[in-house]
């Protein structure tokens, strides 16, 4: 881990995992989407646009900072689900790169990145991935 990451929230991102797992159901594609919040509890979600660029999509990860309690016991956390691989792709750099920009405009830090799928879920602040298998609810 760097030192700007922290463990990851185990039990919450296996929460998380669950809900993701229960939504999706047997359906093999499913959509990106982005959450900040709480893992496995209240959140934002956004779909993944395309054609944000990288400003826009720091500007609109603001805007849900902006309606987030910043001061609460436990600071926001970004996260995608996805299908696919347990691997990081060019969306989920995108999604992280603008998390850290619009963090750092709320001069907040991202201790943690987290890509969320049916096989387990990695952290790309700290470079952690953890296979779980499927989860079920």
């Amino acid at each position: 881990m760097n030192e700007t990451s922290q463990p990851p929230p185990i039990r919450e991102l296996r929460r998380a995992q669950a809900a993701f797992v229960a939504a999706a159901g047997t359906r093999r594609s499913l959509p990106r989407e982005f959450h900040l919040g709480t893992l496995g509890g209240e959140h934002r979600t956004l779909a993944d646009d395309p054609t944000l660029d990288a400003g826009l999509r720091a500007d609109v990860v603001e805007r849900v900072l902006d309606g987030i309690d910043l001061h609460a016991a436990n600071p926001p956390t970004p996260w995608i689900t996805r299908s696919g691989e347990l691997a990081a792709g060019d969306a989920d750099y995108a999604w992280l790169t603008a998390s850290m920009e619009a963090f750092g405009r709320h001069s907040l830090t991202v201790r943690g990145f987290y890509v969320v799928t049916r096989y387990g879920w990695l952290d790309l602040v700290a470079g952690l991935a953890v296979r779980t298998g499927r989860v079920r609810p």
